[in-house]
């Protein structure tokens, strides 16, 4: 009669302890499927700021292609300034040639829409924009971020845009994968 008593308890803390230990299993998966989620975003996040700080899009370069032909009225403005000052350096005439002078407009010729940017000597997109942080024209110019110290350019996910979304949205997903796991 005592077997029998201590049978069902066995039993049942046989039954017990696999029903922990089955429990325990479900719990180390999902804190591994955590940590697995956590491991991704913090990869797509590095890899989102690598591409936003090292990478250069939408910049308008000083080239042959982008810088010429020069506009009639800087080059005569230029001549003028050198003219006056013969000791003067290029550099330094054509900043005072263009001193007041405003971005010029081309609507003819084999770049019509384009615009000559007098800051950058570039001729760019009409939809560049000449970045008064950074010094320098970017196409598809969205905005200048502080925090990264670029400039955000690109429509939808084009250019550095595609990062700058994906950075943000690992940072949103990564504190929802850390207070979802914080309950396992």
């Amino acid at each position: 009669v005592a077997l029998g008593r201590s049978y069902p308890r066995r039993v049942i803390t046989d039954l017990e302890a696999g029903r922990k230990q089955a429990l325990d299993a479900v719990i180390r998966v999902r804190q591994g499927v955590g940590k697995a989620f956590i491991l991704l975003e913090m990869v797509l996040a590095y890899a989102c700021l690598f591409a936003l700080q090292y990478g250069d899009f939408g910049t308008v370069r000083r080239g042959p292609k982008t810088s010429l032909p020069m506009p009639d009225i800087i080059v005569q403005r230029v001549r003028r300034e050198l003219g006056l000052a013969p000791t003067t350096s290029p550099m330094a005439a054509y900043q005072k040639a263009v001193n007041g002078l405003g971005n010029i407009r081309d609507d003819e010729g084999a770049e019509a829409g384009t615009i000559y940017c007098v800051r950058c000597f570039v001729w760019r997109r009409a939809d560049g924009h000449h970045c008064s942080c950074c010094q320098r024209c970017v196409n598809d110019f969205d905005h200048h971020c502080g925090v990264f110290g670029r400039c955000i350019a690109g429509e939808g996910c084009g250019g550095n845009m595609g990062f700058f979304k994906t950075l943000i949205l690992m940072g949103v997903l990564g504190c929802a994968t850390c207070v979802s796991f914080m309950f396992v």
